[in-house]
């Protein structure tokens, strides 16, 4: 049986697994109303294992929800999850020291969090972004999971 979406409490403890067109593969979990945890499997920031990262989660009509936050790495993230049609869009706005460095992201959020915000605290004010907005819809993959980390 498929869950069916409609309301922020239906949305709210649900597991997710989508892969961009581009290949990059994630796993999502909306832990709460303020909070979610991520892993990264593909693309630039493979590895990345980020837990009670704070979030804005809205309904915005019966089905569809936004979320968004910013990283301590000033990376901004912007998601709409449409689960009953299994589609979801993404932007990620990183600023451009981000993109320019040769430091690949970290790993372990818990483990390097601190040299991060210390390379942050080193840089220039951000004057440019650099944008990826993923591809459109319909053509990525997306598996909704009930379960819960």
């Amino acid at each position: 049986m498929t869950k069916t979406f409609k309301t922020l409490e239906d949305f709210l403890g649900t597991h997710f697994i989508y892969t961009y067109d581009n290949g990059w593969e994630y796993e999502w979990y909306a832990k709460n109303d303020h909070t979610v945890d991520y892993r990264i499997h593909g693309g630039m920031v493979a590895g990345r294992w980020v837990k009670d990262q704070e979030a804005n989660i809205v309904m915005l009509t019966e089905g569809i929800y936004k979320v968004a936050w910013t990283e301590p790495t000033r990376t901004d993230v912007a998601l709409d999850f449409v689960p009953n049609e299994k589609k979801l869009n993404g932007t990620i706005f990183f600023p451009k020291w981000f993109k320019n460095t040769q430091r690949s992201p970290s790993r372990s959020r818990m483990t390097t969090l601190t040299s991060w915000k210390n390379h942050v605290k080193s840089t220039q004010p951000i004057q440019s972004w650099s944008c990826l907005n993923l591809p459109p819809l319909p053509t990525w993959a997306m598996q909704v999971k009930t379960t819960t980390m």
